[in-house]
Parts: structure tokens; C-alpha cells; sequence
């Protein structure tokens, strides 16, 4: 079975440390960001991971390019540009990478205070070079995703402007890996 991909701006690129991911069908739209700005040739996938869902705003799994780091995060189509946060704040982006994969090969995890289970996804890293898994939590009744930071020992998520810190999460970890 071939390694997963993201899906990005310029196309597939193979994903670190993700040899349980298996690509699926992709087509190429454009967005525009809530400020206007538009996201050309973002290549979306036409079955994206759901990372989370609710019945106003399913969240597709993503990552973007922030101040060096490449930080997980989430896009929510309704809004039309993907979320991440850093340094105490949310941050939206137009220009982003999707995960697109079946969740069959997935599972979500409780954790705690920086732990990672075993098949933790990667999703990013630091500038720095710290690598940064993928973690959610329910924040004032929605799953939100965000970034596991490990030395910080917590999940922070971008919601409402700002950069929220939680100690109890789950942590995306992949179920299989075929060889």
C-alpha cells in the first residue's frame, strides 16, 4: 500500500511518518478566505479526513505555514480558510494542506498533560524543530482540533480569535500500518 499524502497548494507531497496514510481522489478548486483573499489552486480533496463534525460545521483535518512553524489546524467550509493557533491566538490562512485518507485507519485516543499513544499522527512541528501531533477536545459544545505541543505538556486549539490550552484531549493515532 502506497504512503499517504497531503494534499497541497502545488500538489501531492509525500507525508512525514505517515506510512498507514492511503491517498484518495483529489480535484482542484478555489477558495476565498473570510477576508477576501482568495486561495487559488488550493487542491482540495473530494473525501477529506472529517476530523470533527457537528451539525452546523463539519472541520477538515489541515495544516499551514505560521511564523516558520507548520502548525495542525482545521478548515471549516462554510468560512472558507483553515484555522490554526500560536502565540495565544487564532490565525486564519488561506494557503493550507488537507490530510486526505480514509478514517477507517484512524482512531482518536483520551491523553493527558503531553502524553502520546503509540501510531500518534505527526501533523507539524515547531520552528524550532519540535514536532507537533494532532489532538482535539469539545470546546463550549464543538470538537475543535489542534496542535499537541509535548514540552508544553497540553493541546492548544484555535477558537474565537484566540489560542485555548487543555490538559485532557485525544490524540489522532493511526489503527494500522501495512507494510
Amino acid at each position: 500500500m502506497p504512503a499517504g499524502r497531503v494534499i497541497a497548494r502545488r500538489g501531492p507531497h509525500p507525508a512525514r511518518g505517515a506510512a498507514c496514510l492511503r491517498p484518495l481522489l483529489s480535484q482542484t478548486r478555489t477558495s476565498q478566505c473570510a477576508n477576501g483573499r482568495s486561495a487559488s489552486r488550493i487542491v482540495f480533496p473530494t473525501t477529506p479526513y472529517l476530523a470533527e463534525k457537528t451539525a452546523e460545521r463539519p472541520s477538515t483535518l489541515v495544516r499551514a505555514v505560521h511564523n516558520g512553524s507548520v502548525i495542525p489546524g482545521k478548515v471549516v467550509p462554510s468560512h472558507k480558510c483553515c484555522y490554526v493557533s500560536d502565540d495565544g491566538a487564532e490565525h486564519s490562512h488561506h494557503e493550507y494542506q488537507a490530510l486526505v485518507t480514509e478514517s477507517s485507519q484512524f482512531d482518536w485516543i483520551p491523553a493527558s498533560d503531553g502524553f502520546l499513544p503509540t501510531g500518534a499522527v505527526q501533523g507539524g512541528s515547531c520552528v524550532t524543530g519540535e514536532p507537533l501531533y494532532i489532538g482535539r477536545t469539545y470546546h463550549e459544545g464543538t470538537l475543535t482540533i489542534g496542535k499537541i505541543q509535548p514540552s508544553h505538556r497540553c493541546l492548544y486549539i484555535p477558537y474565537g480569535g484566540e489560542e485555548h490550552c487543555y490538559h485532557d484531549y485525544e490524540v489522532l493515532v493511526c489503527k494500522t500500518v501495512n507494510f
